[in-house]
């Protein structure tokens, strides 16, 4: 009998797939899936093939047992085969073996927990409307952090910062599906590995390099990998000062589209050779006033405010040091530092870097301003414009999300961030804000899901910074989560023991003690976090978990004294 839907699962995931037949069935719907098991091939042949072939669309429940069943790839292969319409939806984010990779390229990714557009993109899916799969045809490539080899072994800001200036160099050719830094940076230290990495990102083409710095002298080694092949397409290497960077990352970029034969149009060979300040001197300060910013500490974010404030004398036309500085600013004034100077200023900043630089990305950090400002309307307007303008950048999705969390909405935050892990389902941020909101429902199912796939993308990145203290209390928090207790607490020792413990890392830690039940350390670790400078009222008041002691004297005594410090 035809039906509107065939349902691909594992039996493994029958719970889930079963309450979303009967919701579907509901709504209207038709859907056929196997209740009973197929026992042999022609079983199979006969009834699995008659429903596919009899039905509009393919509802593929993707989870780690899903990716392993040899009958999910069988229907999937066949779907692909009749040109049905295949809708992966995700339950659990796991890796796709190569043959699932084939069949879903260039599909948009939905998830279980967003039944709304499940619906709306099975209404979109009817014979009439049906159109063939479109596949990305660019070519793929990763960007791995570059290696710092200088003999002190302290100039890893030198060679993030380079990797991130490239990757927003070659981020502007169309004809290219590059690997964002964010992910990038995930892989860190894993150039062993580039084989496991390109399965897991549908990547081909791999560009690696290393960078040597000894005061004003560099050396940077690069090279061309075609993972595909096994072949190096091309490997150089440039000596020089610190003046030749601009020259060298042209060359770098010119000689990636040359390997890959990409054909540029005038506009993006331009913006290769946009350098933004050419100003050597600026340029270095931006890159360490970045790494800086990237720590999240309030002295990091003190040193980044210094340093952007040389970059201002050195060239007041750096648009990207000056959406930096605002950056600063913004975060000093919502975690540290009521100082309303600081909006002020990130306001005319942002202003100025969007007049020197029309297509700059402020998006985000105008939301955070709007929102500490009050101005949530206009906050959730760019929001929801920046989803619409571009549904495929997952940046926007997560923008969106940071508006309805901080706006206290989590159950629209939950979908928001839900769809950004599903177009990049390696941003840590997107976990850990994710993870956040579930727990400010009472999810706890689904935050200790959300941390099992989390935890992997921490323990890469952790080892690697282990300087960052916000890192550190959140793979604390992580591994609470995911019922790991000891390992939570031993993580979290590095913390409390040190003297410059972070605000910001200190209120994580507080969250986790009220997991543990123990208010008594969870507020030692709130007056702390005020001491050293923690300044977020909102979200102390705002945070379920602090409810058990929120009518305390200790408790109102704290809030009262963080009034006072913003007074």
């Amino acid at each position: 009998m035809a039906s509107d839907i065939f349902i691909s699962y594992s039996r493994k995931d029958a719970a889930e797939a079963l309450d979303l037949v009967e919701r579907l069935r509901a709504d209207g719907m038709t859907v056929w899936i196997d209740r009973h098991g197929i026992g042999g091939a022609e079983q199979w042949a006969t009834e699995i093939a008659s429903a596919i072939r009899d039905c509009n669309s393919v509802l593929l429940l993707i989870s780690e047992h899903a990716i392993h069943s040899a009958n999910v790839l069988k229907e999937v292969a066949l779907a692909s085969e009749k040109g049905k319409r295949i809708l992966p939806v995700v339950l659990r984010r796991a890796p796709l073996p190569v043959a699932l990779e084939y069949h879903l390229a260039g599909v948009h990714y939905l998830h279980y927990a967003d039944y709304d557009s499940i619906v709306t993109a099975l209404k979109g899916s009817s014979p009439e409307s049906h159109a063939p799969v479109v596949r990305d045809e660019r070519k793929s490539l990763l960007v791995l952090p570059f290696e710092d080899l200088s003999p002190g072994q302290d100039n890893a800001w030198f060679a993030d910062g380079l990797t991130s200036e490239l990757i927003t160099s070659l981020s502007k050719i169309k004809s290219l599906r590059l690997i964002d830094r964010n992910t990038s940076m995930d892989f860190k230290g894993a150039r062993g590995h580039t084989r496991d990495i390109a399965r897991d990102l549908s990547v081909r083409y791999f560009l690696q390099g290393a960078v040597r710095k000894f005061g004003e002298q560099i050396k940077i080694s690069v090279e061309l990998l075609d993972i595909e092949t096994g072949e190096y397409l091309w490997h150089d290497a440039h000596k020089g000062v610190f003046a030749d960077i601009f020259e060298i990352q042209e060359n770098v970029a010119k000689k990636v589209v040359e390997g890959l034969e990409l054909i540029l149009s005038r506009e993006e060979q331009k913006s290769i050779e946009d350098r933004g300040t050419e100003n050597a001197e600026a340029y270095e300060l931006y890159l360490r006033g970045y790494d800086l910013y990237n720590l999240w500490t309030r002295h990091s974010m003190l040193e980044a405010l210094s340093i952007t404030g040389r970059i201002m004398q050195l060239d007041p036309k750096f648009a990207e040091a000056l959406r930096l500085r605002a950056l600063a600013l913004s975060n000093l004034y919502r975690l540290w530092d009521r100082n309303p100077r600081y909006l002020e200023e990130a306001e005319s900043l942002y202003a100025k870097a969007r007049e020197l630089r029309p297509g700059i990305n402020v998006r985000y950090p105008l939301i955070s301003l709007l929102l500490l400002e009050g101005r949530h309307s206009e906050a959730e307007t760019i929001a929801l414009e920046g989803v619409r303008e571009n549904p495929e950048d997952y940046y926007n999705h997560f923008s969106l999300g940071f508006f309805y969390f901080n706006s206290g909405q989590m159950e629209k935050a939950v979908p928001a961030y839900e769809e950004a892990l599903g177009l990049n389902p390696k941003y840590k941020m997107t976990y850990w804000n994710l993870i956040e909101a579930l727990d400010r429902l009472g999810r706890e199912d689904d935050r200790r899901r959300y941390s099992l796939q989390a935890l992997p993308h921490f323990e890469r990145w952790f080892p690697l910074h282990p300087d960052d203290q916000f890192a550190r209390a959140q793979f604390g928090t992580l591994l609470l989560y995911a019922d790991e207790k000891d390992r939570a607490l031993k993580t979290i020792e590095p913390l409390l023991a040190s003297s410059e413990a972070d605000g910001l890392a200190l209120y994580t830690v507080a969250v986790m003690y009220m997991h543990l039940d123990d208010p008594a350390a969870a507020m030692l670790a709130l007056d702390r976090a005020i001491a050293a400078g923690f300044s977020h009222i909102e979200l102390l008041k705002s945070d379920p978990n602090f409810a058990p002691i929120a009518d305390s004297p200790e408790f109102r005594s704290l809030i009262e004294r963080m009034h006072r410090g913003m007074a």
